[in-house]
Protein backbone atom coordinates (compact mmCIF):
# COMPACT_ATOMS: atom_id res chain seq x y z
CA UNK A 1 0.00 0.00 0.00
CA UNK A 2 1.54 3.28 -1.08
CA UNK A 3 0.46 6.78 0.32
CA UNK A 4 2.52 9.51 -1.54
CA UNK A 5 3.63 13.05 -0.07
CA UNK A 6 3.67 16.08 -2.86
CA UNK A 7 6.09 18.89 -1.57
CA UNK A 8 6.31 21.99 -3.68
CA UNK A 9 8.70 25.13 -3.04
CA UNK A 10 8.56 28.22 -5.67
CA UNK A 11 11.51 30.78 -5.95
CA UNK A 12 11.42 33.72 -7.27
CA UNK A 13 12.82 33.62 -10.81
CA UNK A 14 12.63 30.02 -10.90
CA UNK A 15 9.87 27.44 -11.78
CA UNK A 16 8.44 25.49 -8.83
CA UNK A 17 10.06 22.18 -8.17
CA UNK A 18 8.36 19.25 -7.25
CA UNK A 19 9.64 16.36 -4.88
CA UNK A 20 7.76 13.13 -4.35
CA UNK A 21 8.46 11.47 -1.55
CA UNK A 22 7.48 8.01 -1.09
CA UNK A 23 6.06 6.86 2.30
CA UNK A 24 5.73 3.22 2.27
CA UNK A 25 3.30 0.69 4.95
CA UNK A 26 2.80 -2.69 5.15
CA UNK A 27 0.15 -5.16 6.26
CA UNK A 28 -0.12 -8.68 7.44
CA UNK A 29 -0.23 -9.46 3.40
CA UNK A 30 3.17 -8.34 3.12
CA UNK A 31 4.52 -10.85 5.76
CA UNK A 32 7.31 -13.03 4.17
CA UNK A 33 6.35 -16.62 4.16
CA UNK A 34 9.34 -19.01 4.58
CA UNK A 35 8.82 -22.83 2.98
CA UNK A 36 8.90 -25.41 5.67
CA UNK A 37 12.52 -27.30 5.88
CA UNK A 38 11.85 -30.93 4.84
CA UNK A 39 14.01 -34.42 5.32
CA UNK A 40 13.80 -37.55 3.60
CA UNK A 41 16.23 -40.56 5.09
CA UNK A 42 17.07 -43.35 2.58
CA UNK A 43 19.62 -46.60 3.80
CA UNK A 44 21.74 -49.13 2.23
CA UNK A 45 23.92 -52.29 4.00
CA UNK A 46 27.56 -53.06 2.75
CA UNK A 47 29.27 -55.55 4.78
CA UNK A 48 28.81 -54.91 8.54
CA UNK A 49 27.62 -51.09 8.13
CA UNK A 50 24.23 -48.91 7.05
CA UNK A 51 24.88 -46.29 5.58
CA UNK A 52 22.02 -43.15 6.16
CA UNK A 53 21.45 -40.86 3.14
CA UNK A 54 19.88 -37.41 4.31
CA UNK A 55 18.68 -35.32 1.91
CA UNK A 56 17.06 -31.67 3.73
CA UNK A 57 15.80 -28.77 2.05
CA UNK A 58 14.89 -25.29 3.07
CA UNK A 59 16.81 -24.99 6.06
CA UNK A 60 19.19 -22.11 5.51
CA UNK A 61 16.04 -19.95 4.60
CA UNK A 62 14.45 -21.21 8.23
CA UNK A 63 17.89 -20.22 10.10
CA UNK A 64 18.72 -23.63 10.96
CA UNK A 65 21.46 -26.36 10.74
CA UNK A 66 21.17 -30.29 11.12
CA UNK A 67 22.47 -31.09 13.99
CA UNK A 68 21.65 -34.10 15.45
CA UNK A 69 19.79 -37.46 13.67
CA UNK A 70 17.85 -39.29 16.26
CA UNK A 71 16.76 -43.01 15.21
CA UNK A 72 14.35 -45.91 16.83
CA UNK A 73 13.45 -49.12 16.65
CA UNK A 74 10.54 -50.94 16.68
CA UNK A 75 8.90 -52.20 19.64
CA UNK A 76 10.75 -55.35 20.75
CA UNK A 77 13.46 -55.09 18.46
CA UNK A 78 17.09 -53.15 19.38
CA UNK A 79 19.67 -52.11 17.08
CA UNK A 80 22.83 -54.13 17.27
CA UNK A 81 25.96 -52.75 19.12
CA UNK A 82 27.63 -50.73 17.40
CA UNK A 83 31.96 -51.13 16.68
CA UNK A 84 34.94 -48.85 16.64
CA UNK A 85 34.48 -45.39 19.30
CA UNK A 86 31.94 -42.54 20.01
CA UNK A 87 32.54 -40.55 16.79
CA UNK A 88 31.63 -40.71 13.66
CA UNK A 89 32.16 -38.98 10.30
CA UNK A 90 29.30 -36.91 8.95
CA UNK A 91 29.82 -35.19 5.45
CA UNK A 92 28.20 -33.33 2.84
CA UNK A 93 28.43 -33.82 -0.61
CA UNK A 94 30.85 -31.09 -2.06
CA UNK A 95 30.73 -29.84 1.09
CA UNK A 96 32.73 -30.42 4.39
CA UNK A 97 33.23 -33.67 6.95
CA UNK A 98 32.28 -33.00 10.32
CA UNK A 99 33.20 -35.77 13.48
CA UNK A 100 29.74 -35.97 15.41
CA UNK A 101 28.95 -37.73 18.35
CA UNK A 102 27.21 -41.25 18.10
CA UNK A 103 26.38 -43.23 21.15
CA UNK A 104 23.14 -46.17 21.26
CA UNK A 105 22.86 -49.63 20.33
CA UNK A 106 22.81 -52.86 22.27
CA UNK A 107 21.90 -52.74 25.54
CA UNK A 108 20.35 -49.00 25.28
CA UNK A 109 17.50 -47.72 22.69
CA UNK A 110 17.65 -44.95 20.51
CA UNK A 111 20.82 -44.54 18.16
CA UNK A 112 21.43 -41.00 18.57
CA UNK A 113 23.98 -38.96 15.88
CA UNK A 114 24.70 -35.46 16.55
CA UNK A 115 27.66 -32.28 17.38
CA UNK A 116 27.40 -32.00 21.16
CA UNK A 117 27.52 -29.69 23.68
CA UNK A 118 30.81 -29.29 24.09
CA UNK A 119 33.09 -25.91 23.33
CA UNK A 120 33.38 -26.10 19.96
CA UNK A 121 31.10 -28.72 18.73
CA UNK A 122 30.94 -28.89 14.78
CA UNK A 123 28.65 -26.38 12.98
CA UNK A 124 26.02 -28.65 11.41
CA UNK A 125 24.78 -28.36 7.66
CA UNK A 126 22.38 -26.56 6.10
CA UNK A 127 21.13 -26.82 2.16
CA UNK A 128 23.51 -28.00 -0.25
CA UNK A 129 24.32 -32.02 -1.36
CA UNK A 130 23.47 -35.08 0.54
CA UNK A 131 24.56 -35.62 3.72
CA UNK A 132 25.68 -39.22 4.85
CA UNK A 133 26.42 -41.14 7.97
CA UNK A 134 28.23 -44.74 7.81
CA UNK A 135 27.37 -46.99 11.40
CA UNK A 136 29.40 -49.79 11.86
CA UNK A 137 28.04 -52.27 13.66
CA UNK A 138 29.22 -55.04 15.57
CA UNK A 139 29.90 -58.10 12.63
CA UNK A 140 29.17 -60.76 15.06
CA UNK A 141 25.40 -59.56 15.93
CA UNK A 142 24.69 -58.03 12.42
CA UNK A 143 23.94 -60.79 10.22
CA UNK A 144 21.79 -61.98 12.89
CA UNK A 145 19.07 -59.53 12.86
CA UNK A 146 16.79 -58.18 9.69
CA UNK A 147 15.92 -54.66 7.92
CA UNK A 148 12.75 -53.41 9.38
CA UNK A 149 11.44 -49.78 9.12
CA UNK A 150 12.63 -47.65 11.86
CA UNK A 151 11.73 -44.21 13.12
CA UNK A 152 13.76 -40.98 12.88
CA UNK A 153 13.75 -37.87 13.92
CA UNK A 154 16.25 -34.56 12.59
CA UNK A 155 16.77 -31.64 15.08
CA UNK A 156 18.46 -28.82 15.28
CA UNK A 157 20.00 -27.97 18.85
CA UNK A 158 22.82 -30.48 18.51
CA UNK A 159 22.05 -32.93 21.92
CA UNK A 160 22.02 -36.58 22.52
CA UNK A 161 18.01 -36.67 23.81
CA UNK A 162 15.47 -36.10 21.36
CA UNK A 163 12.47 -33.84 21.95
CA UNK A 164 10.27 -31.01 20.44
CA UNK A 165 12.87 -28.66 21.14
CA UNK A 166 14.47 -27.87 18.10
CA UNK A 167 12.51 -30.25 15.57
CA UNK A 168 13.17 -29.96 11.82
CA UNK A 169 11.31 -33.06 10.26
CA UNK A 170 10.31 -36.45 11.45
CA UNK A 171 9.59 -39.42 9.67
CA UNK A 172 5.82 -39.41 10.66
CA UNK A 173 3.54 -39.70 7.13
CA UNK A 174 6.78 -40.64 5.03
CA UNK A 175 8.72 -43.54 3.59
CA UNK A 176 10.95 -44.95 6.45
CA UNK A 177 13.32 -46.27 5.87
CA UNK A 178 15.40 -50.18 6.83
CA UNK A 179 17.99 -50.25 9.48
CA UNK A 180 19.18 -53.77 11.29
CA UNK A 181 17.33 -54.84 13.91
CA UNK A 182 17.67 -57.12 16.64
CA UNK A 183 14.59 -58.83 18.61
CA UNK A 184 14.84 -58.59 22.05
CA UNK A 185 11.01 -59.35 23.70
CA UNK A 186 10.14 -59.54 27.17
CA UNK A 187 6.47 -60.30 27.59
CA UNK A 188 6.05 -58.84 24.08
CA UNK A 189 6.95 -55.46 25.60
CA UNK A 190 3.62 -55.41 27.11
CA UNK A 191 3.36 -55.08 31.39
CA UNK A 192 3.06 -58.25 32.95
CA UNK A 193 0.58 -58.77 35.92
CA UNK A 194 1.73 -60.77 39.03
CA UNK A 195 -0.94 -62.45 41.02
CA UNK A 196 -0.77 -63.06 44.51
CA UNK A 197 -0.23 -66.97 45.60
CA UNK A 198 0.81 -67.40 42.15
CA UNK A 199 3.53 -68.35 39.51
CA UNK A 200 3.95 -66.34 36.65
CA UNK A 201 5.48 -66.78 33.29
CA UNK A 202 7.74 -64.50 31.60
CA UNK A 203 8.45 -65.01 27.67
CA UNK A 204 11.53 -63.78 26.13
CA UNK A 205 12.69 -64.16 22.65
CA UNK A 206 15.79 -63.19 20.88
CA UNK A 207 17.09 -64.15 17.03
CA UNK A 208 17.82 -67.97 16.35
CA UNK A 209 20.88 -66.98 15.47
CA UNK A 210 21.83 -66.78 19.12
CA UNK A 211 21.80 -70.00 20.03
CA UNK A 212 24.21 -71.18 22.71
CA UNK A 213 24.63 -67.42 23.87
CA UNK A 214 23.92 -67.18 27.99
CA UNK A 215 21.14 -64.70 28.71
CA UNK A 216 19.81 -63.08 32.22
CA UNK A 217 16.62 -61.18 33.13
CA UNK A 218 17.54 -58.34 35.31
CA UNK A 219 14.78 -56.54 38.00
CA UNK A 220 14.95 -53.57 39.34
CA UNK A 221 12.47 -51.29 40.78
CA UNK A 222 13.54 -47.99 38.93
CA UNK A 223 14.27 -47.36 35.19
CA UNK A 224 17.39 -44.95 34.11
CA UNK A 225 15.88 -43.92 31.02
CA UNK A 226 19.52 -42.49 29.25
CA UNK A 227 20.97 -45.68 30.24
CA UNK A 228 23.89 -44.36 32.45
CA UNK A 229 22.80 -47.35 34.99
CA UNK A 230 26.21 -49.74 35.72
CA UNK A 231 25.12 -52.37 33.34
CA UNK A 232 23.67 -49.73 30.91
CA UNK A 233 20.50 -51.56 30.18
CA UNK A 234 18.20 -48.92 31.83
CA UNK A 235 17.72 -50.05 35.11
CA UNK A 236 19.17 -49.31 38.56
CA UNK A 237 19.70 -53.16 39.42
CA UNK A 238 22.04 -51.77 41.50
CA UNK A 239 20.74 -48.84 43.84
CA UNK A 240 17.38 -50.34 43.75
CA UNK A 241 17.16 -53.58 43.63
CA UNK A 242 13.96 -55.76 44.63
CA UNK A 243 12.97 -55.94 48.38
CA UNK A 244 14.10 -59.44 49.72
CA UNK A 245 11.46 -58.90 51.93
CA UNK A 246 8.56 -59.08 49.02
CA UNK A 247 9.39 -62.44 49.24
CA UNK A 248 9.22 -63.28 45.06
CA UNK A 249 11.09 -66.36 43.44
CA UNK A 250 12.60 -65.63 40.35
CA UNK A 251 13.35 -68.96 38.16
CA UNK A 252 15.37 -69.99 35.34
CA UNK A 253 16.06 -65.93 35.24
CA UNK A 254 19.46 -66.97 33.62
CA UNK A 255 20.55 -70.04 31.14
CA UNK A 256 21.05 -70.37 28.02
CA UNK A 257 19.54 -69.51 24.77
CA UNK A 258 18.33 -72.72 22.31
CA UNK A 259 17.99 -73.20 18.79
CA UNK A 260 14.34 -71.62 18.72
CA UNK A 261 15.68 -68.16 20.39
CA UNK A 262 14.18 -68.78 23.73
CA UNK A 263 15.26 -70.76 26.87
CA UNK A 264 13.99 -74.13 26.93
CA UNK A 265 12.25 -73.27 30.13
CA UNK A 266 10.45 -69.47 30.44
CA UNK A 267 11.54 -67.69 33.58
CA UNK A 268 9.04 -67.67 36.15
CA UNK A 269 7.85 -64.82 38.83
CA UNK A 270 6.25 -66.44 42.14
CA UNK A 271 4.61 -63.56 44.45
CA UNK A 272 3.83 -65.59 47.92
CA UNK A 273 0.16 -65.15 49.96
CA UNK A 274 0.38 -61.35 50.74
CA UNK A 275 -2.61 -59.38 50.41
CA UNK A 276 0.31 -56.35 51.28
CA UNK A 277 2.16 -56.41 48.60
CA UNK A 278 -0.85 -55.64 46.31
CA UNK A 279 -0.02 -52.81 43.91
CA UNK A 280 3.83 -52.85 44.35
CA UNK A 281 5.81 -53.09 40.75
CA UNK A 282 8.98 -53.53 39.72
CA UNK A 283 10.39 -53.83 36.40
CA UNK A 284 12.45 -56.25 34.45
CA UNK A 285 14.42 -57.01 31.24
CA UNK A 286 15.69 -59.64 28.86
CA UNK A 287 19.78 -59.48 28.05
CA UNK A 288 21.91 -61.47 26.01
CA UNK A 289 25.45 -61.64 27.99
CA UNK A 290 29.03 -62.09 26.35
CA UNK A 291 31.75 -63.54 29.43
CA UNK A 292 29.07 -61.70 31.62
CA UNK A 293 27.98 -58.23 30.32
CA UNK A 294 25.03 -57.78 28.63
CA UNK A 295 25.60 -56.66 25.25
CA UNK A 296 21.88 -56.74 23.71
CA UNK A 297 18.80 -55.79 26.02
CA UNK A 298 15.11 -55.64 25.88
CA UNK A 299 13.56 -52.63 26.72
CA UNK A 300 12.48 -52.69 30.43
CA UNK A 301 8.56 -53.69 31.08
CA UNK A 302 6.54 -53.00 34.48
CA UNK A 303 5.47 -56.16 36.46
CA UNK A 304 2.93 -55.49 38.75
CA UNK A 305 1.80 -57.52 41.82
CA UNK A 306 -2.18 -57.88 41.67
Amino acid sequence: MYAHLFRGTVIAGVCAVLVVVPVITRNDADTLVRTPPSVSVATSNSGNSTTFTITVQHLDENNKKLKDFHVDPIAGKKFPSMSGGSTVSVSQAGGATQSWQISGGGTSGSLHICTGDGQNPPAGFGDGGNITITVPWNPSQFPKGQDFACAWTATSDGLKIAGSNGTIATSAGTSAPNVRQITMSINGGSGLPCPINTTTTLRVATETGFSGYTYQVYTATKVNPDYTDPLGIGLETVDYPVPSGWGLTFSNFSGTITSNGSPSTMPTIAVPNNSGLRGDAFYAVFALLDDGVPILASDPITCTIQ
